[in-house]
């Protein structure tokens, strides 16, 4: 790629095939990946459940702002619209301060009142019976855990020691009792260990 735009000095000119936007890119990609919200699949990013729940929490917020990768690029777009002289620096940063300062407001009055069950999206339900009630109607996700459907109140959170339980390993210890040697627990000082469930 770097050859491509060394070659052509029209390229260089082009926002959209700029350094700056390639960087500022692969650092979003990393740090999604990094802290567990999307997962390389070959060539292709996918949500994890993390990735989900976080962006049906914006949106139950009402924060479709941060639910769309374009923000990035507008952000980008006036960032060049600036250094052309066409916008000023001081109203792109207003209004990207606005934007923050929005949903900061909303995460802050949403904190009061926000139960698991306020926040719709796209969770997956367990079809496994109940170790507590033996009910057969398997488990319900929220965006904090996931809770037996027949009412006996057993919740399996998904989010345990600094890391998050997929379906398939809440699965697991819900039919057996146990889970295999999981890895990427956190210990309060930041350590990383390994345990069973």
């Amino acid at each position: 790629a770097m050859r491509d735009l060394n070659d052509n000095p029209e390229a260089t000119q082009s926002p959209e095939l700029s350094l700056g936007t390639a960087v500022v890119r692969a650092q979003v990609i990393g740090q999604l990946l990094r802290n567990g919200f999307a997962r390389r699949d070959a060539h292709y990013l996918c949500l994890t459940s993390r990735g989900r729940k976080l962006v049906a929490l914006l949106r139950s917020l009402e924060i479709n702002t941060l639910c769309y990768p374009t923000m990035g690029a507008d952000l980008e777009r006036k960032i060049h619209l600036v250094e052309k002289g066409l916008v000023r620096a001081s109203d792109v940063y207003l209004e990207a301060a606005h934007v923050v300062a929005n949903a900061v407001k909303k995460i802050k009055q949403a904190s009061e009142r926000l139960t698991p069950d306020c926040v719709s999206g796209y969770f997956q339900d367990l079809d496994v019976s109940c170790p507590r009630c033996l009910g057969l109607r398997g488990f319900r996700e929220s965006i904090t855990s996931y809770t037996c459907k027949d009412g006996c109140g057993l919740a399996v959170p998904t989010f345990l020691g600094g890391r998050e339980l997929d379906s398939a390993e809440v699965s697991e210890l819900l039919m057996s009792g146990c889970t295999p040697l999981l890895s990427g627990f956190k210990e309060s000082g930041g350590r990383t260990f390994t345990a069973k469930l």
